[in-house]
């Protein structure tokens, strides 16, 4: 009750601070909007509402205390990013109706031998590698069902299980991760393409990403799996029951063919979304809501919408929703772009290193309070690269990956899409991200002023 109050009171100040306080060149919406969204976070942290709550709070507060008006503070609350989350958990309820995930579970659970700390690293590994070359989201889609059957199957209860919190955390973190991995990774990728050959000429093959992007996602996974091996140290599981439900998994019946008819439709949207990568029509809303027309077709009837209706995490959606017209706000009214400016303008006149160690830790602060990583790029690439050809003596490709890391992966707060539908896995809690989040992002900045320049140079970028 004394956290839920705090948070309570936290948002009671934001507000407060929001409504009374001038910053030269920020304007009185902008901010509004900028505290109550930090206002809306404390409430999420300390748990003093249901997530949808507390984010249907924010937006009413929006709204009285004059950021916007109704129809600007709503209008960023359904976009495609929402509708997709529909997808991702009608995507698990399909999985759930058939015996796939039973299989994929005795062979996970056969091959890590009933060691719990294997079965976390291989999870973790998982997830990393499948998001090189799939959107994070499909990643969360595929693998959410198959960890959480697995959990269940070990009888590991929900918000209790430390081995629950590392592998469902873990999975949001690690797609994110991955997502940096290759240029076909995320969307943010391309986008960081594009800005680099537009202010600098300079273009980076997919061989060349690798060899600096691949290394660093290995290193993070690791950093996210020993943070949850310290911090949140997975139980010993009982090697008998290991043992019989792996024995009981291998008497599961054939493959029916209405099970391969599901299979074959749910490769073809993972593919669809992979090409959409290059094919502009296979954007990840499209594909989602032809994968439940599909699958709701007369006479196909995969799913109910009883069936989805049951699936869905309602209040992870409208959470999601609350923060798109929160962060909505602060970019049309002008405080994100007032924040990078404030930002990146302590930079001047620094050493190299303490130059790349900040650009890492103002992306972070930036992205964990606004998770809307492309328009967050949009305003930070142009000035980060712009200190990078003043001051010299690193690449400017780095400040691209810098962006690329910083601004497509966030761990500290369940804002950003990857964890928040992890989290309606049920398995955790806003606060048990905070400190194992710690970690990777540490190990992230720290990678962003050592490798990441050594690697570009040793490439031969100027």
């Amino acid at each position: 009750m004394v956290k839920r109050m705090i948070g309570v009171v936290c948002f009671a100040i934001c507000i407060v601070l929001g409504s009374t306080l001038q910053f030269e060149g920020l304007t009185p919406e902008g901010c509004k909007a900028l505290f109550t969204l930090l206002g809306s976070v404390f409430l999420w942290v300390c748990g003093s509402f249901p997530l949808g709550v507390a984010g249907l709070l924010g937006v009413l507060t929006l709204i009285v205390t004059g950021a916007g008006d109704v129809n600007a503070v709503l209008a960023g609350f359904m976009n495609s990013a929402v509708l997709f989350l529909i997808f991702c958990f009608s995507f698990g309820v399909l999985f759930e109706k058939t015996t796939f995930s039973d299989k994929i579970v005795g062979f996970i659970l056969k091959a890590c031998k009933g060691n719990s700390k294997v079965l976390l690293l291989g999870f973790l590994f998982a997830a990393t590698f499948v998001s090189y070359f799939m959107h994070n989201l499909v990643v969360i889609a595929v693998l959410l069902p198959i960890g959480c059957r697995v959990l269940e199957t070990l009888g590991q209860e929900k918000l209790k299980s430390n081995l629950g919190k590392g592998m469902m955390i873990g999975l949001g973190m690690c797609a994110m991760i991955g997502g940096c991995g290759t240029p076909i990774g995320a969307s943010m990728n391309v986008l960081v393409l594009g800005l680099l050959e537009n202010m600098v000429g300079y273009t980076i093959n997919f061989g060349q990403w690798c060899i600096v992007a691949v290394p660093a996602t290995i290193v993070m996974t690791l950093a996210v799996y020993f943070a949850f091996l310290v911090i949140c140290k997975p139980e010993e599981l009982d090697p008998k029951k290991v043992e019989q439900v792996v024995a009981d998994f291998a008497k599961l019946p054939a493959t029916t063919n209405r099970e391969k008819a599901i299979l074959a439709v749910m490769i073809l949207m993972v593919v669809m979304m992979v090409l959409g990568t290059w094919v502009p029509m296979f954007t990840i809303m499209n594909v989602g809501l032809f994968f439940l027309v599909i699958c709701t077709f007369p006479g196909v009837n995969f799913l109910t919408w009883d069936e989805i209706n049951k699936g869905m995490n309602w209040q992870v959606l409208v959470m999601f929703g609350c923060v798109n017209c929160m962060v909505g706000m602060m970019l049309g009214t002008g405080a994100v772009a007032w924040l990078s400016g404030l930002l990146s303008g302590l930079l001047s006149g620094l050493p190299v290193i303490a130059i790349l160690l900040l650009f890492g830790v103002i992306t972070q602060i930036l992205h964990n309070f606004c998770p809307v990583g492309p328009a967050l790029c949009a305003m930070v690439f142009p000035a980060f690269a712009g200190i990078a050809l003043a001051v010299g003596g690193f690449p400017v490709a780095v400040v691209a990956f810098i962006c690329v890391f910083s601004l497509g992966a966030a761990y500290f707060l369940p804002i950003n899409l990857p964890l928040l539908v992890a989290q309606g896995s049920g398995y955790w809690e806003t606060k048990d991200c905070l400190i194992p989040g710690l970690v990777p992002t540490v190990v992230m900045i720290v990678l962003m002023a050592v490798w990441f320049p050594a690697a570009f140079s040793m490439l031969g970028f100027a």
